[in-house]
């Protein structure tokens, strides 16, 4: 046996994006930064993030991001 320690956090203000499209490149400081893809003027563009808890399914975004920005998808 072992001890289980579970915690629990309530998390405010933050917005619930579908995993798949976060993506990631390594930063200058050898850390991983996080993005997704909005359309400006027709062209996609990088919008940095912060993410939080995440699973497979979901990802909370808890900065660089509104409640009803629009997001896309592009197939690397």
């Amino acid at each position: 046996g072992g001890d289980l320690e579970i915690l629990l956090k309530r998390h405010q203000n933050v917005v619930l994006v579908e995993t798949y499209l976060i993506k990631s490149q390594t930063g200058e400081d050898g850390l991983d930064d996080y993005y997704v893809l909005m359309l400006m003027n027709g062209v996609p563009i990088k919008k940095f993030i912060t993410v939080g808890i995440q699973n497979k399914d979901y990802t909370e975004v808890t900065s660089g991001l509104n409640e009803g920005d629009e997001i896309v998808y592009l197939a690397s």
